[in-house]
């Protein structure tokens, strides 16, 4: 009896021994994940999750890598501490990114950014193969990183039981880019392409395809889903085909589809031209090195120099004064001319013609959608519609300028694709989110100034309403029944991770989510909201043409010189070449005494 105590005791204290003096022993295998590239370490994270922050997919797209396709990461042989969540692309500065306000416009962040996030339930199994979402940021492709606090994913990933993935990509010129030096220099059409931010996602997509499994995710079950320029980025992943197989769904929140044969336009202003064309930054760098006197001269310059005098410039430029070469608007993003339709990486076909035939784009289960409100955000701000006490103006105009632009949103974001992809496809799923109950505070009504705002279902759909927004407070009016639908959010996004049908959600319980349905009087979309009517179906999509004919005969406009107005918003493309004029003078009651700048 004595010799069996004897040996616990012995047993007990070597055991005792391990945690006292090697503590992290017991975690070491839930922390510790095996990458193609190395050990990965990770952290105890909130609400029963581990969190993998700052792992590299590819190299620091540094010196000649500028410009270039991401390249495959070396492997490391000491274990990578993954708790780095400070990476963000070079970019200005704004709310978006910091609270201080004195270091807003001001440029921020690293070319040496390509780094992803990856949560995971704390008691998951590295054999037990979750759906993986692969969150995408917005802010117009030119703001934004993976580790703003709106993003955190706990609550979604606990509540959920997914894996989530958020991931860095290069932003404004760093990331799409096309000048004629660059590409004769090039010798792949990835690195001619000028989208070097699509490859970077692709890159990205494709390391979690090749790691994911170790930390307990389904490579063949991957979701994309981002908000506003992460839904533009999304819709670029279906229509690639170098994201052919990296992912088998789609969410697109308060996106669009909008590249051009003109960005980075490799012609002067003058000839037609964005106003920030490659070309025209180029000659803006020969003057201000003092190599040029004017633009004329510059262009003259930039013409006779050797495309590998130019290359070499442009790489060894320093990428924060290139970024402020770019003017900025709201929140700091950059007005700069974005994704090129090069047709390697981004096909040079419109989506009319891309979603005729499965065979022309990654056809997987979609969901897309947009907010009621979504102009409002952005309106908020506007001088000429609001004080700088964010008073509203004149409440009629300001609510009816935000329902014509946010219906196109919904037009061109949503109703359009839906029935295109619905006509070739059976798993279409759209939304409306309306939630737009808002506090007001002091003077200020939120529900009418913000309303159901863009991105304003980002913390519902994450189940959180913590935010580096700072804008927790607008969920206090009516916090139980904001809660319930964000749970309700959480469901159906979560059943789409599993199934590619968010259904009645992942209890079976809830309000059942049909697909798109291109019949009249069919239920084409799901209506996101709290109150009595709650979360519905609902069957009035919408067409421009309709938008159009109502703005016509509009009797609440009193005011031609508003309509016409809103006529050169929503109708007259950026590339006027393709519009006719004749169509704008002569509508309404003629809008020739208001001409277009």
């Amino acid at each position: 009896m004595k010799t069996v105590l004897k040996k616990t005791h012995i047993f007990t204290t070597c055991i005792l021994y391990v945690f006292l003096f090697f503590p992290s022993f017991a975690q070491a295998t839930n922390l510790e994940r095996q990458t193609q590239q190395g050990v990965v370490k990770g952290f105890e994270s909130e609400l029963d999750t581990i969190s993998w922050h700052g792992i590299p997919y590819a190299k620091p797209p540094l010196g000649d890598l500028r410009w270039k396709a991401p390249q495959e990461i070396e492997t490391h042989e000491q274990t990578l501490l993954a708790n780095n969540n400070d990476a963000m692309c070079l970019q200005k500065a704004g709310p978006l990114t910091t609270l201080n306000v004195f270091k807003w416009n001001n440029v921020i962040g690293s070319e040496d950014c390509l780094y992803l996030n990856i949560i995971a339930p704390a008691d998951i199994k590295t054999d037990e193969k979750l759906p993986v979402m692969f969150w995408i940021h917005g802010g117009g492709n030119s703001i934004g990183y993976k580790g703003n606090r709106a993003y955190n994913g706990e609550n979604l990933v606990s509540n959920g039981r997914v894996i989530l993935v958020t991931v860095n990509y290069r932003l404004g010129p760093l990331g799409w880019f096309l000048h004629p030096a660059l590409v004769d220099t090039s010798t792949n059409l990835e690195d001619q392409s000028g989208n070097f931010g699509t490859l970077d996602l692709i890159a990205a997509l494709t390391w979690v395809n090749k790691n994911i499994e170790n930390f307990g995710g389904n490579p063949e079950n991957i979701t994309v889903f981002g908000e506003s320029a992460g839904g533009y980025n999304t819709y670029t992943l279906l229509v690639s085909p170098l994201a052919k197989g990296l992912f088998h769904r789609a969410i697109v929140e308060s996106g669009g589809y909008r590249p051009s044969t003109q960005a980075f336009a490799l012609l002067s202003t003058e000839d037609g031209g964005h106003n920030f064309s490659s070309t025209e930054i180029v000659s803006q760098i020969l003057i201000d090195q003092g190599k040029a006197d004017d633009t004329k001269s510059a262009m003259a310059l930039q013409k006779n120099m050797s495309r590998e005098d130019l290359s070499k410039l442009l790489r060894e430029f320093n990428g924060n004064d290139l970024v402020e070469l770019y003017p900025s608007y709201a929140a700091g993003m950059l007005d700069w001319p974005g994704i090129s339709r090069d047709g390697h990486v981004i096909p040079k076909d419109n989506l009319d013609v891309i979603f005729s035939s499965t065979e022309n784009y990654n056809a997987v289960p979609v969901m897309l959608g947009t907010n009621r409100d979504e102009n409002k955000t952005f309106m908020a701000l506007d001088p000429d519609l609001v004080n700088p006490l964010f008073m509203i103006k004149d409440e009629a105009r300001y609510n009816r300028r935000a329902s014509y632009l946010s219906n196109a949103w919904k037009i061109r974001g949503v109703d359009v694709n839906a029935r295109r992809l619905s006509a070739i496809q059976t798993n279409v799923y759209a939304y409306r989110f309306d939630w737009d109950d808002l506090p007001q505070i002091a003077w200020i009504d939120l529900s009418q100034l913000i309303g159901a705002g863009h991105g304003l279902e980002i913390p519902f759909v994450f189940n959180s309403m913590k935010s580096d927004f700072n804008i927790d407070f607008v969920f206090w009016k009516n916090l139980t029944e904001s809660k319930a639908l964000s749970d309700n959010m959480l469901s159906y996004w979560t059943q789409f991770a599993y199934t590619g049908n968010p259904g009645k959600g992942r209890d079976g319980e809830l309000a059942e989510w049909k697909s798109w349905d291109n019949e009249s009087m069919s239920d084409k979309f799901m209506i996101l909201d709290t109150g009595e009517n709650g979360i519905r179906m609902d069957q009035h999509d919408l067409y421009f043409n309709e938008l159009k004919n109502r703005l016509e005969i509009d009797e609440q406009i009193s005011d031609e010189q508003e309509r016409c107005e809103l006529f050169r918003i929503l109708f007259v493309p950026k590339d006027l070449s393709s519009f006719d004029k004749q169509d704008y003078l002569d509508f309404a009651n003629g809008c020739s005494a208001f001409p277009m700048n």
